[in-house]
């Protein structure tokens, strides 16, 4: 009898795909089109300055020329300054020694682990950049939660949802691997009750139809009166005690650990305000009028051609320059609303004593990362964005200001960016090892008058 090949399944080896397939999101498509080229300032806990003229002065008149006549009194230059500074942050991974020793590539294993996560690191923090530069600056990443709902003393779980009827930002700013906090609707209380306190908040897959977050253990939230929101983690390790935005006393260079006034990085939400009663870079805006953004509030219409033209002439009425730098960015259901504005054009070209093959004038089968055209103006998917806005940004007024540039923390004691834990009770050698990528810096806006947006946009049912 011939040899039945389930008798020699033990001498066949298996295949394994060397390409690790990342089963996540990692957009940071908004980081590649406007933060990887931002000039650099580096500065210092002695600040940073910009200077702001108000206005260049000069009495302009007419004047009588005879000789009883005179030249009036002449007006002069008027300046004041803004002020930033720069917040410091960590990404840190770990891994154990067995996962070292047993997974360093041929023969061992397909992949070497560890060289793959030190080679990925750095794409996670412009992912980490995309996601804080769509905050404000409070660290808020979600709207409040849906489920679970808000009941006595609050309720543990590991499965959170962000489905409310006017959630416009949902899960779009989730990953997963992400690790995340939870505060008060208020954002004056942190959550602090894990089912393992010692172990970070992880999520560990995003249930995109149901807008749902699944956890790596139970936390409780959402007590009477709160329906609670998403947090990057640690934003009280210095600086304001609630998550604040728009404070009089940020840049504070007086606190320990860090700068203090405001919690975290100022995304865009902190240029393109137009809050009269917050402060922009150490100023009140009431009383510095041109810290205002530019703002068309569409009041629940659908996206038309006046809501981009009104923008575009607002920035234009206040601005000195009719062609400023702009990219727009716009959540996928306005993008999907500037495609319905548009007409199918098709042009017939002459050939001969005939008509050509018509060609189709405006395309709709766009790949992410190419814009569509929407009054004049190049606009680009932003999956982050909040899906009833648009926003546009002068990219000549944007920098980074930071301490240093972005990099490993070296001075390791197993290799140059590898530490050794150590057990916190005995002080003794742990059996894992981190690598830590550290940054300081800050978004700055220099002109917020030349920015603004288009919110309270209608979003199409099969978006919400």
């Amino acid at each position: 009898m011939a040899t039945d090949v389930r008798d020699v399944l033990a001498s066949q080896i298996e295949y394994v795909n060397k390409n690790i397939q990342h089963m996540y999101e990692e957009g940071s498509q908004v980081c590649d089109l406007v933060l990887q080229n931002l000039p650099a300032h580096t500065i210092n806990r002695r600040l940073g300055r910009l200077i702001v003229q108000q206005y260049r002065g000069g009495n302009w008149g007419k004047m009588s020329a005879n000789g009883t006549g005179n030249y009036g009194q002449g007006t002069g230059n008027k300046q004041y300054e803004l002020k930033f500074g720069a917040f410091y942050a960590k990404r840190n991974f770990r891994f154990n020694d067995e996962v070292r020793d047993t997974t360093q590539g041929n023969p061992q294993a397909v992949v070497d682990i560890v060289a793959e996560q030190i080679g990925g690191a750095m794409a996670d923090c412009l992912i980490d950049d995309d996601v804080a530069f769509h905050q404000s600056g409070t660290g808020v990443i979600s709207s409040p939660t849906s489920l679970p709902a808000a009941t006595g003393a609050g309720t543990a779980s590991t499965t959170i949802t962000f489905a409310g009827a006017t959630d416009y930002w949902g899960i779009s700013m989730f990953r997963q691997g992400m690790c995340i906090e939870f505060w008060s609707q208020d954002l004056t209380t942190k959550r602090t009750t894990y089912a393992d306190a010692t172990l970070p908040l992880i999520i560990e897959d995003i249930d995109y139809a149901n807008k749902a977050i699944k956890l790596n253990q139970a936390v409780t939230i959402n007590p009477a009166g709160s329906q609670d929101v998403a947090v990057i983690p640690d934003m009280d390790a210095y600086g304001p005690s609630t998550l604040t935005i728009g404070s009089s006393t940020w840049p504070d260079n007086t606190v320990a650990g860090g700068l203090s006034g405001d919690t975290f990085r100022h995304g865009m939400d902190y240029a393109l305000s137009v809050n009269t009663s917050d402060y922009y870079l150490g100023q009140l805006k009431s009383s510095k009028l041109q810290l205002l953004s530019n703002r068309v509030n569409a009041s629940t219409a659908s996206l038309s051609w006046s809501h981009g033209r009104q923008l575009d002439d607002q920035i234009l009425t206040r601005s000195s320059d009719d062609k400023p730098d702009h990219i727009g960015l716009a959540s996928l259901a306005q993008v999907k609303a500037i495609e319905d504005l548009g007409v199918n054009l098709t042009e017939y070209r002459l050939q001969g004593g005939g008509l050509q093959t018509p060609a189709d004038l405006i395309a709709y089968d766009r790949k992410y990362g190419t814009p569509v055209q929407y009054c004049g103006k190049a606009i680009y998917r932003d999956k982050r964005l909040k899906k009833d806005r648009i926003n546009y940004l002068d990219k000549t007024t944007w920098f980074r200001a930071q301490f240093f540039e972005r990099g490993f923390l070296d001075g390791g004691d197993s290799g140059k960016y590898l530490f050794r834990g150590r057990i916190p009770s005995t002080a003794r050698l742990a059996t894992w090892l981190e690598f830590i990528i550290r940054d300081c810096f800050d978004f700055v806006c220099s002109s917020p008058m030349r920015n603004g947006y288009i919110d309270s946009l209608a979003v199409e049912a099969a978006y919400v």
